[in-house]
C-alpha cells in the first residue's frame, strides 16, 4: 500500500459544463501558459470526469433511470493545503515506513529525506510494525496544518537520524463544475446563424414592476440556474423561470428565486428577446368564524403574483 502525502494537483479556478459523456464536448479554459506537464496532468482529469460521468450514466441506466435531466453542481471552495512531497510504503513487515520516492526540491526533499530511507517515529511517536496501526498512525500524524513544524527520526542505510522542517502550504483557488444537458441551446445546433437570444438580468428603469429572471428548465429539461444570457435555435420553447430579486443578481452564480413561473413562446432568428417577470399585488381576503362569538372574521392579506413578459425586443446577429 503506497500513499502520497500532502501531493494534489495544483488546480487552478475552471468552470466546466459538460453536455456529455464525449470528449469533444467538454469545455475546460486551458491555454498554452502551462507547462506540457500541466496540461497533461488537466487532460488526465478530464478524462476521469469524462470516465465518472460514463459510469454514472451506467448506473443510472441499470437502475432504469435517464441523463437526460441531469443537473449537478460541484463547488470547493479556495483552501490551503499541505505539501510535503513524499510518497511512502506501510507493508514492508517491519517498523516504520519506507520512503519510496521524493519530490526534487519538496520540504522533504530540502530536509534531507531520500528514497530508500525508513521513517522510525513522527514527532516523538514511534511507528509499529502492524500495517493496520500504521495506517491510525498516518491518520493520526500526518494531519499538518501549513507551516507547522513536524519532527522525523529516520534511517539511511542503518544510520540513525533526525530532521525537523516547516509544512510548506499550497493554496488551491476554487473549483466550480457543472454537468447538465443542454440540448436546445446553439451549442448543438449545425446552422449556428438561426438563432435567438435570451437576455434575463435586465429590467426597464422607468417600469418598477419588473424583476429580472434566471432560467430553470428548458421544455422540461433542466439547466444550470445561473444563465442569465442564452442562445436558442429558432422555435418554440416552453420556459420555466426564476424570479430573482434585483440586488442578487450575480452573473456566474446560482441565485436564489422567490418564485417560479412557466412561460412559452416562439424564439426567431436573430432577435434578442428581453424577459422579466411583471409584479401584481393581488387583495385576498379569508374569512373565518370566531368560535365563540359565532360572528364571522375576515382578514385580508396582500399576495405577490409574477407574470413573465418580454418588455423589450431587438435586432441582434447570432453571432454576437
Amino acid at each position: 500500500m503506497y500513499r502520497k502525502l500532502g501531493v494534489l494537483i495544483n488546480l487552478f479556478c475552471f468552470s466546466a459544463g459538460v453536455m456529455a459523456a464525449n470528449p469533444n464536448d467538454l469545455a475546460m479554459s486551458l491555454d498554452n501558459s502551462y507547462t506540457k506537464e500541466s496540461q497533461a496532468l488537466f487532460k488526465s482529469l478530464e478524462e476521469q470526469i469524462i470516465a465518472t460521468l460514463i459510469a454514472v450514466s451506467e448506473q443510472e441506466r441499470k437502475a432504469g433511470k435517464s441523463l437526460n435531466n441531469l443537473d449537478y453542481q460541484l463547488d470547493i471552495p479556495a483552501k490551503e493545503h499541505t505539501d510535503i512531497g513524499m510518497l511512502i510504503s506501510f507493508d514492508n513487515g517491519k517498523k516504520g515506513f519506507n520512503v519510496i520516492s521524493v519530490t526534487d526540491g519538496g520540504a522533504a526533499h530540502k530536509a534531507g529525506l531520500r528514497a530508500g530511507d525508513v521513517i522510525n517515529a513522527i514527532n516523538g511517536v514511534e511507528v509499529s510494525t502492524s500495517e493496520i496501526e500504521k495506517n491510525q498512525t498516518i491518520k493520526y500524524l500526518w494531519d499538518f496544518k501549513p507551516q507547522q513544524v513536524i519532527d522525523i527520526q529516520y534511517s539511511t542505510n542503518g544510520v540513525t537520524k533526525s530532521t525537523s522542517f516547516a509544512v510548506p502550504g499550497i493554496k488551491v483557488p476554487s473549483v466550480s463544475l457543472t454537468v447538465n444537458f443542454e440540448p436546445t441551446t446553439i451549442a448543438n445546433q449545425s446552422a449556428a446563424e438561426q438563432c435567438g437570444q435570451l437576455e434575463l438580468k435586465y429590467w426597464p428603469e422607468e417600469e418598477g414592476d419588473i424583476y429580472p429572471l434566471t432560467l430553470l428548465k428548458v421544455n422540461g429539461q433542466n439547466v444550470h440556474s445561473n444563465y442569465i444570457r442564452r442562445k436558442f435555435a429558432a422555435g418554440n420553447y416552453r420556459f420555466e423561470f426564476g424570479v430573482v430579486e434585483r440586488d442578487r443578481v450575480i452573473p456566474g452564480k446560482v441565485m436564489d428565486v422567490k418564485a417560479r413561473e412557466t412561460y412559452s413562446f416562439t424564439i426567431e432568428p436573430n432577435v434578442k428577446y428581453y424577459v422579466g417577470a411583471y409584479k401584481s399585488v393581488s387583495d385576498k381576503a379569508r374569512s373565518w368564524q370566531d368560535s365563540e362569538t359565532g360572528s364571522k372574521i375576515k382578514r385580508r392579506k396582500n399576495k405577490e403574483n409574477y407574470t413573465p413578459v418580454i418588455w423589450r425586443t431587438e435586432k441582434a446577429e447570432c453571432r454576437q
